[in-house]
C-alpha cells in the first residue's frame, strides 16, 4: 500500500535539525498473518520500484493484500509483504470497492502506518471520512530517522520540513495557506547553503511555470527519494 500524501498530489507526481537527528521511529509492527477463515486475500502487488503492478497470483508478488471484515463502513483491509508474511501496513478502512485491488487507495479513512520489511515504521499518516490527509503526518527513513514531517491543519493550511534522507541536513520548510498558495519557504542544498529566494517558490506555487525553480526541483528529488525507500 502507499499513502498518499496531500504535498506530493498538489505537486503533481514535511522540526529543527536537532530533532530529526534524535527522533527515531521505534514502533515495530507487530500484527500478525491473519488466520481467520472469513479473512481473505483479495490482491497481489508487485513492489513500488516495478511501477506496484496489480498482479494475478502471488507467484511474482511482492505484497499482497487481506480483506479482514467487510460491513456497512466499507472494507478494513491489511497488506503483508510476500516474502515475510510481515505487515506492510496497518489495517485501514476503504469505503470504495474498487479500491481493494488499487496499490494507492484513494478512500482511506482513519490511521494509516507503513512499514518497512525489517518491521520498522516507514510512513504514518490520518485521513479524514473524506479521506483527505488530516494531522500530522511523518515518513523515516529505514534506521528510524524522521525525513518528513507535516502538518495538515484543519482550516486546510499546511507546513511542511524535509530533510536529506543520507545525511538528515534539513533540506526544505514550507507553508501553504487553504489555496495551496506557497506563503512562506527556504531551502538548503546538502552543504547547507541557502537557496536564493528566487529560486525557492518564486512563484508562490507547487506548480510553478519555471520548473527549474530550485526548491521545487529540491522536492521531487526528497519525493522520488522518500516514496523508493521501502523498495
Amino acid at each position: 500500500m502507499k499513502s498518499h500524501y496531500k504535498i506530493f498530489a498538489l505537486a503533481g507526481c514535511g522540526l529543527a535539525l536537532s530533532a530529526c537527528q534524535t527522533t527515531t521511529s521505534t514502533s515495530v509492527a507487530t500484527t500478525q498473518n491473519p488466520s481467520n477463515a472469513d479473512q481473505s486475500v483479495v490482491a497481489y502487488f508487485s513492489s513500488m520500484e516495478t511501477g506496484g503492478v496489480l498482479l494475478t497470483n502471488a507467484r511474482n508478488a511482492d505484497v499482497y493484500r487481506v480483506l479482514i471484515k467487510h460491513d456497512q463502513r466499507g472494507y478494513l483491509v491489511q497488506d503483508f509483504f510476500q516474502a515475510s508474511k510481515k505487515p506492510q501496513s496497518s489495517p485501514v478502512l476503504l469505503t470504495n470497492p474498487a479500491d481493494l485491488n488499487r496499490v494507492a487507495p484513494t478512500s482511506m479513512v482513519g490511521d494509516l502506518t507503513l512499514y518497512y520489511p525489517n518491521g520498522h515504521v516507514y510512513q504514518r499518516a490520518t485521513y479524514s471520512a473524506k479521506h483527505q490527509p488530516i494531522g500530522p503526518a511523518s515518513t523515516y527513513n529505514p534506521q528510524g530517522k524522521l525525513v518528513v514531517q507535516e502538518e495538515n491543519r484543519a482550516d486546510g493550511s499546511y507546513s511542511g520540513r524535509f530533510w536529506y534522507p543520507a545525511n538528515l541536513h534539513l533540506a526544505l520548510t514550507f507553508e501553504m495557506n487553504a489555496n495551496n498558495q506557497v506563503t512562506s519557504a527556504k531551502g538548503w542544498d546538502e552543504q547547507q547553503h541557502a537557496i536564493p529566494s528566487s529560486q525557492c517558490f518564486a512563484e508562490n506555487t507547487l506548480n510553478p511555470k519555471n520548473t527549474n525553480d530550485q526548491c521545487y526541483q529540491l522536492l521531487m528529488q526528497l519525493y522520488q527519494a522518500s516514496s523508493t525507500m521501502a523498495d
